[in-house]
């Protein structure tokens, strides 16, 4: 089974936030990604009712906002 989640930084809050594609129902947040792909590991097996062996692809597709550099078109 695979899970694509989006991810982006919500630059206010401080914290990265993810959202499960399709029915998943994950929508998490973390101020580090490694924290939120840990907290997403732990709450998927019990939004798809399975046990916690059962192995799962999860794909985090961070998107990234690409601020000009005022100072590259001198």
């Amino acid at each position: 089974m695979k899970i694509v989640v989006d991810v982006e930084w919500d630059a206010e809050a401080r914290v990265w936030y993810a959202m499960a594609r399709g029915n998943v129902g994950l929508a998490t947040e973390h101020g580090s990604l490694d924290g939120l792909r840990d907290r997403m590991l732990a709450v998927l097996p019990d939004l798809l009712y399975v046990e916690d062996s059962v192995a799962f692809d999860l794909e985090m597709v961070v998107q990234v906002q690409r601020i000009p550099n005022p100072t590259a078109a001198e």
